[in-house]
């Protein structure tokens, strides 16, 4: 079926250009083509932990399967999470401005010259519509990827990892909020790494983490009473020594470092710090 349009009479979109500026379509379905979701699943996560890419309290596989390794699962709540930071951006950025803008120019356009047919009250609905969906999205991708404080996060994970006769204590200091997410991400990476070690593989009786943020860093040190290691060796025994090189390598990429103390018999300390500012 063919459609013919009236000589003389704009189509809606002419209709909106007029009013908010030539171009605005082109470019809201470009802003729309570079936030393509490619696939990803945008809706409500089963649980917040597991969105963010931190570990899900209903899940039991670390308590279940202490040796496996995890870093297939590992790449994947990193792509995750930050794909789903990236399309907030995006959609907020690229869609969600230009929509915004659009109203605005409609607004001075109407108070200017008004709006006799009312079809520019109709388009200022539909634009405010999907501004709030808009909203909502990006509100949405942002809380499946917060990240909660160390503490939490910790006890969180404490609760379905740490075998039943472990003591485990936790104290933080300091706003942890200083520092970006994705940095709070990957130092709780590191340190959910040292607890797997000092819950299935030390044999420790007490596990302690201490946190501590000041404006120029922050600490972290875990330290348990297990069967140690001879710390002048790097990587102790296999399946420690990637574990070792992986949460060495994240607290590097930040700027950071990470020591690790250990003896047979004594237990095993590590430290982390990570520049709360990356320069003076």
């Amino acid at each position: 079926m063919e459609v013919c349009h009236r000589p003389g009479v704009r189509s809606g979109v002419g209709i909106l250009e007029s009013a908010v500026g030539e171009g605005f379509a082109a470019a809201l379905q470009a802003g729309l083509s570079r936030a393509t979701v490619n696939g990803l699943h945008c809706g409500p996560p089963t649980h917040p932990a597991a969105a963010s890419g931190l570990p899900s309290p209903t899940a039991d596989h670390d308590r279940q399967t202490p040796q496996a390794t995890p870093s297939a699962e590992a790449q994947a709540a990193d792509a995750l999470w930050n794909e789903r930071r990236r399309l907030a951006r995006e959609v907020h950025d690229e869609v969600g401005t230009p929509i915004g803008l659009a109203l605005r120019r409609l607004t001075l356009h109407e108070a200017a010259v008004g709006d006799p047919s009312g079809h520019l009250g109709v388009v200022y609905e539909a634009l405010a519509q999907a501004e709030r969906h808009i909203a909502q999205l990006v509100g949405g991708l942002r809380t499946q990827t917060e990240v909660p404080l160390l503490k939490d996060a910790v006890l969180n994970f404490a609760v379905r990892a740490a075998p039943a006769d472990v003591k485990l204590s936790v104290r933080s200091t300091g706003q942890e909020r200083d520092l970006p997410d994705s940095w709070r991400r990957e130092i709780f990476l590191a340190v959910r790494e040292c607890l797997r070690n000092s819950f299935h593989h030390a044999s420790a009786g007490r596990v302690s983490v201490v946190s501590r943020v000041t404006r120029r860093w922050m600490y972290v040190r875990i330290e348990d009473d297990g069967r140690g290691f001879e710390s002048s060796s790097p990587l102790p025994v296999p399946h420690e020594g990637h574990g070792l090189r992986s949460m060495a390598e994240r607290i590097e990429a930040l700027g950071g470092r990470l020591a690790v103390r250990s003896a047979p018999a004594v237990g095993t300390r590590v430290e982390i710090h990570v520049p709360v500012r990356p320069y003076p």
